[in-house]
């Protein structure tokens, strides 16, 4: 991370194929004269979420210089009304950005629901009133991330979403791009092309790196009768 501070070379990260097809799903759905649904899913402020935060700050940019219509549905459990008032600022500060603030339409960022599956209800609703061209479905889900999907591919819609493992085999047959596992996690990083946010993904990638070399190296020791890996575990 801190040699990218240093530098005005952006790391490098391989292309997500999911994450490139935001902007040409919004450009579509612009061009057909069709709203874009972004859902950042139910959970929380957790780290999932907060990716979702990121990407729909990245499309609510993307509607902005488009002109697409945003539907942002949230909700989805207890406490997510917490989160709300960080999508709605998301998103008016993503239009704001784009010097497209008065394009900003308060009332397509709807808290529906804190009952999971009255929000899934209301953002089916959402889809097929609006015909949407782009649904793209981040955060955390249950099992109505499916009927979503589906939902949207039968108006059409290009669909983005994130790949929950107990979700991934439906999801995947449904959805034109799937986010999956650290993909989105690191969402934020690579639609930003931020260095120092990248550098922070290559910093943790290393350690990884770093931390399965050590055990496979402990293993083999173990194995040959060398056990130095247990002593230093117990410091």
């Amino acid at each position: 991370m801190m040699q990218a501070m240093g530098s005005k070379t952006i790391p490098y990260m391989r292309k997500v194929a999911g994450l490139d097809a935001i902007e040409e799903a919004v450009e579509r759905s612009s061009e057909m004269n069709r709203p874009v649904i972004c859902s950042y899913g139910l959970g929380l402020f957790s780290t999932t979420t907060m990716a979702a935060l990121s990407i729909l700050g990245y499309v609510a940019q993307a509607t902005a210089r488009t002109r697409a219509e945003l539907l942002v549905p949230a909700g989805g459990q207890a406490g997510t009304s917490l989160v709300y008032p960080q999508a709605y600022e998301t998103v008016k500060s993503a239009y704001d950005s784009e010097g497209r603030i008065e394009d900003f339409k308060p009332q397509n960022i709807r808290f529906v629901s804190e009952k999971q599956f009255a929000w899934a209800a209301a953002q089916i609703g959402m889809i097929h009133e609006g015909n949407v061209g782009a649904a793209i479905f981040t955060g955390l889900y249950g099992p109505e991330q499916q009927a979503l999907a589906e939902e949207a591919k039968s108006v059409g819609s290009i669909v983005i979403v994130n790949g929950e493992l107990r979700n991934l085999c439906v999801t995947a047959c449904l959805a034109d791009y799937v986010l999956i596992g650290e993909e989105h996690l690191a969402a934020g990083a690579y639609l930003s092309k931020d260095p120092v946010q990248i550098g922070s993904i290559r910093g943790q990638d290393w350690g990884k790196l770093i931390a399965v070399a050590a055990i496979i190296i402990g293993v083999l020791a173990k194995l040959i009768g060398f056990d130095f890996l247990t002593p230093l575990l117990k410091l």
